[in-house]
């Protein structure tokens, strides 16, 4: 049984050192500046074709849900 104060998984996964989580945070953030970056080019190009059939809305939502993503990994944590 699980007392109060552990988790079930406590003990299973080790807790990754700094180096570990820093670098998987590194990776997440430029990760999610590269997206932006693609979505950014994607909504420009959209815009610019001249073609009013082109909906540069997909887009947005990747380029908006991206940077979203990215914001959140420099909020501090609610728990802390």
């Amino acid at each position: 049984m699980v007392s109060e104060r552990t988790s079930a998984g406590e003990g299973v996964i080790p807790v990754p050192t700094g180096s570990d989580a820093g670098w998987v945070w590194r990776a997440l953030v430029v990760g999610l500046l590269v997206v932006i970056v693609l979505a950014l080019g994607g909504i420009i190009w959209a815009i610019g074709d001249g073609n009013p059939a082109t909906s540069p809305d997909l887009l947005v939502t990747v380029f908006s849900s991206a940077l979203t993503g990215l914001i959140g990994l420099f909020v501090k944590s609610p728990t802390q």
